[in-house]
């Protein structure tokens, strides 16, 4: 339903917005007061990725039966609706469970608090949407993972700032998903027409 290029860009620009200031990366900015960057951002990585890799695996093979016309219908639909309720909705508060078994290493413990967050999140939705409409999982977890490393890094490094500036993140992630929404939308049509 489309190349390996295009999933992988697809990938990328949708799960880069959805991953800045979701529950994950309001855990990050918790964990980073308790232990060191290096620890935070690998136990963050690994926390994520051990979230939606197997929903883009299992989406992607549920998927494939299914026609473009209905994919790009149901893509449409859910971006369109979660680019609206971000940009009529405040960001998420607090959702820091204070209640996750701390492990000896720090990484581990950083790794559960960041999978146990991700759970529901909009990025495992975002990433089924694009599995169900491409059914091809390596370029979909590729670019996911480069864009969950490349949004951790920035909250890692930039934490101070990205505090500061997170309302408008949030605004700016609501509009990229209107637009790939719209553009999802404009798919539809031409595979019907």
């Amino acid at each position: 339903m489309g190349s390996y290029h295009e999933a992988f860009i697809m990938a990328f620009t949708l799960a880069f917005p959805a991953e800045m200031y979701d529950k994950s990366q309001i855990m990050i900015l918790f964990l980073l007061t308790i232990y060191a960057p290096p620890h935070v951002f690998a136990g963050a990585i690994i926390g994520v990725l051990l979230a939606n890799v197997p929903v883009i695996i299992l989406a992607s093979y549920v998927g494939a039966p299914l026609s473009a016309i209905y994919t790009s219908g149901l893509c449409f639909v859910f971006f369109a609706l979660l680019g609206l309720y971000m940009l009529y909705s405040r960001p998420p508060g607090n959702v820091i469970r204070k209640n996750v078994r701390e492990f000896s290493n720090p990484v581990y413990t950083c790794a559960l608090a960041c999978f146990v967050t991700e759970f529901g999140d909009k990025t495992q939705g975002v990433m089924a949407g694009l599995a169900l409409h491409y059914s091809t999982p390596v370029p979909l977890i590729m670019g996911f993972a480069f864009a969950a490393i490349l949004s951790t890094y920035v909250v890692v490094t930039f934490k101070d700032m990205v505090t500061v500036n997170i309302f408008h993140l949030y605004r700016l992630s609501g509009y990229v998903f209107v637009g790939f929404g719209l553009m999802m939308g404009l798919g539809m049509l031409s595979l019907v027409f």
